[in-house]
C-alpha cells in the first residue's frame, strides 16, 4: 500500500513538473487583430506576456516592428518570429504588416507612402506612446512618409522615443537609381506578371522561395526555443495566396515613386536614432562576375555607409553601428544584439 502511495506521489510530481514546463513555454501570447484603418483591413500582431506571468502592474514600454524585403522581396512580420517572443518577456511588442501583404485583400492600397499614413492612424487608434521602432530594410521609407503626416508641433511631441534602423534603404540619387533598376521589370511588365500569378503559373516558384528561406531561417535560429515557428509558418502560407502575391508585385511596381517621395522628407532630429549597417552587400559583390556590376555594388555599399553616418550625425543621440556580418536578416540571426540596443 505504501509503495502504491509513493508511486502515485511520484507520478503527481512529474505531472506538475510537466505542467510547469508547458506554462513556461506558453508565457508569451500572440494576439492577432485585423484592424480597419482608413477603410481597409490591416494585419497587426501583438506579442505580450500572460497576465499571470507579469511581475508588476507597471505599464510596459511598446516596441513597434516594421518589416522590409530581402532577396525574394518577401516583406512581412515572419522576419520577427525569433526576436518578438524574446522582447515580449519585458515589453509590449507590436508588428504591423503593410496593407495587402498578409490578409489577401483584393486591390489593397499598397506601398510605403500609404503605409506611412496607416502607421500614423494606427498609433493614434491604439493610443501608442513612448515607442521604440525597429525598422528593417526599406521600412525606413514608410517612416519618412509617417513623419510627413505630422505638423511641426507634432514632430516635437512625437510618440516615438527611439528609432533603430537595420540596413535602411539609401535615399540618395545614386542608390535610388539602383533600386529603381531592380524594380523596373515589375513596373514594365506589371499586367503580364499579375496575369501570370492569376493563372497559377507562379505558385511553384513562390513555394520554392518559401522553402529556401525557411531552410535559411532554421539554420540561423538553431535550437532557439523562443522562435515562434507556428507563427512564421502561418505567415509563409499567407504569402502564397494569390491576392497577396499580386499585391506584392503591385507594390514593387511603384517602389520608385515611394523612394523618390521619401527622399524629399527629412527625419526629425529630436529622436535618438541608431542605424545598423551590416556587410550584406559583400555577398552580392563576391557573387558578381560582371566588372561593371561589381563596381556599382561597391559604390552602393560606400554610398550606404556615408548616408547612414550623415543621418545619425544630425540626429539626437545618433549612433552608427557597422557590423562585419554578411547576414542581412539581423532580427533572426542576432536578436540579442537588438535587445541590448533597446535596453540601453
Amino acid at each position: 500500500m505504501n509503495n502504491q502511495i509513493l508511486k502515485y506521489c511520484l507520478l503527481l510530481i512529474l505531472l506538475l513538473a510537466s505542467l510547469t514546463v508547458v506554462a513556461q513555454r506558453q508565457s508569451n501570447t500572440i494576439q492577432l487583430t485585423h484592424k480597419n484603418i482608413a477603410s481597409h483591413p490591416i494585419h497587426i500582431t501583438e506579442w505580450s506576456k500572460n497576465k499571470q506571468d507579469k511581475k508588476n502592474t507597471q505599464p510596459q514600454k511598446t516596441l513597434l516592428l516594421l518589416s522590409g524585403p530581402t532577396d525574394n522581396w518577401n516583406s512581412d512580420s515572419a522576419w520577427f518570429a525569433r526576436l518578438a517572443p524574446k522582447l515580449a518577456h519585458e515589453y509590449r511588442v507590436i508588428s504591423i504588416d503593410r496593407a495587402g501583404q498578409v490578409l489577401a485583400t483584393q486591390d489593397a492600397p499598397v506601398g510605403y507612402a500609404h503605409f506611412g499614413t496607416d502607421i500614423s492612424q494606427i498609433i493614434e487608434t491604439l493610443k501608442l506612446n513612448n515607442l521604440t521602432i525597429i525598422a528593417f530594410a526599406s521600412a525606413n521609407v514608410a517612416l519618412h512618409h509617417y513623419f510627413a503626416q505630422l505638423s511641426p508641433a507634432d514632430k516635437t511631441q512625437t510618440p516615438i522615443s527611439k528609432i533603430i534602423m537595420i540596413d535602411p534603404d539609401v535615399l540618395t540619387e545614386f542608390s535610388i537609381k539602383r533600386y529603381t533598376k531592380d524594380a523596373y521589370p515589375f513596373k514594365k511588365n506589371e499586367e503580364a506578371y499579375l496575369q501570370y500569378i492569376k493563372d497559377g503559373k507562379y505558385n511553384q516558384r513562390a513555394q520554392e522561395k518559401n522553402d529556401i528561406e525557411l531552410k535559411h531561417l532554421k539554420t540561423l535560429a538553431g535550437k532557439d526555443s523562443d522562435t515562434d515557428w507556428e507563427y512564421l509558418n502561418k505567415i509563409f502560407e499567407k504569402r502564397l495566396k494569390q491576392a497577396n502575391l499580386q499585391n506584392l508585385f503591385k507594390e514593387i511596381a511603384i517602389y520608385d515613386q515611394d523612394l523618390s517621395s521619401a527622399s524629399k522628407i527629412k527625419l526629425p532630429n529630436n529622436i535618438p536614432l541608431t542605424i545598423i549597417d551590416t556587410d550584406f552587400e559583400t555577398t552580392y559583390i563576391e557573387q558578381s562576375d560582371n566588372a561593371d556590376l561589381k563596381s556599382e555594388l561597391i559604390k552602393w555599399q560606400e554610398d550606404a555607409a556615408q548616408y547612414y553616418q550623415n543621418l545619425v550625425k544630425h540626429a539626437k543621440s545618433g549612433q552608427y553601428i557597422s557590423l562585419p556580418t554578411q547576414e542581412h536578416l539581423l532580427p533572426f540571426s542576432d536578436p540579442e544584439l537588438l535587445i541590448n540596443l533597446i535596453n540601453k
